[in-house]
């Protein structure tokens, strides 16, 4: 954190991408539940100085990478800091691209409508399902999907789960249902549904127990809790999946380094925080 204070003054869309990929992993893994507010107006005022200086508008002359610049500012800003002003430009943003792809940026638009839907409705989800299926091109139906997963309600979740399982063609279920794993505020909904959902289908591709298995199996490697590592341990070893055996010992031992991360470095970045904090405050 210490690095990404040093490299503030820094305008180079590859070291703002990179630095708010590892503020997204901190947050995610290694800030306590009592530190994210502290995180949060940590990293407002790390990266808001950055937006206000280059702004949200696209300037004459400029070139892509200040596209990418500011799709990284809106994942960070509305992703990782949840800063009100940027969770609403997303909003706003996210409403004009749907309704005219064309009038946002798309790298703007691509980050700004998972931001939109970490926080979004019911009213948000169906446009958003509505596109995905109206998609012409792949690009399009990566972009409603990721935008798909990242809804945070749990009613939408389930809807997410349910549409994966029985809606979306087969090749798609798996990867779309793996994904939602990987939302921190939808992995344990995730993972009951694929427990209550295994060895439902008889389809020999399906992905509760079928072929496409194996991607279910690699999703579990973003958990970071002991209790879920035990039961991601104890449930596929009742249910192998004898093609992803390198996936799950993989993923289990990806589980063990960032539960063993979270418990040599959590401490110490709640005590950063806190001098942060404490020199703010002087």
């Amino acid at each position: 954190l210490s690095v990404a204070q040093g490299l503030q003054s820094d305008r180079v869309p590859q070291v703002m991408g990179l630095m708010v990929t590892q503020l997204e992993y901190i947050g995610r893994y290694l800030i306590t539940d009592s530190d994210q507010q502290a995180y949060h107006s940590w990293v407002r005022n790390l990266l808001a100085p950055v937006a206000a200086d280059i702004g949200w508008e696209k300037k004459a002359g400029e070139n892509e990478e200040m596209e990418n610049l500011r799709g990284d500012l809106m994942r960070g800003l509305g992703g990782v800091a949840h800063d009100p002003g940027t969770e609403a430009l997303a909003r706003k943003l996210s409403e004009q691209a749907l309704d005219d792809p064309f009038s946002v940026d798309p790298e703007l638009a691509a980050n700004a409508l998972p931001v939109a839907a970490a926080t979004g409705d019911a009213v948000f989800y169906d446009k958003v399902l509505e596109h995905l299926k109206a998609a012409k091109t792949p690009e399009q139906k990566t972009l409603y999907q990721q935008t798909l997963i990242a809804f945070s309600d749990p009613a939408l979740v389930t809807r997410t789960l349910n549409y994966a399982a029985s809606e979306a063609r087969s090749q798609d279920s798996d990867l779309i249902i793996g994904r939602v794993m990987r939302n921190p505020h939808a992995e344990k909904i995730a993972w009951d549904f694929v427990r209550s959902q295994w060895g439902s289908s008889q389809k020999s591709d399906s992905a509760f127990g079928g072929s496409s298995a194996g991607a279910l199996v690699a999703g579990t490697s973003s958990f970071c809790d002991s209790e879920m590592r035990d039961q991601v341990a104890q449930f596929f070893a009742s249910h192998p999946v004898p093609a992803a055996e390198r996936r799950l010992k993989q993923a289990l031992e990806q589980i063990g380094y960032c539960i063993d991360m979270k418990d040599r470095q959590g401490p110490q970045l709640a005590s950063w925080l806190q001098n942060q904090a404490n020199h703010a405050g002087r």
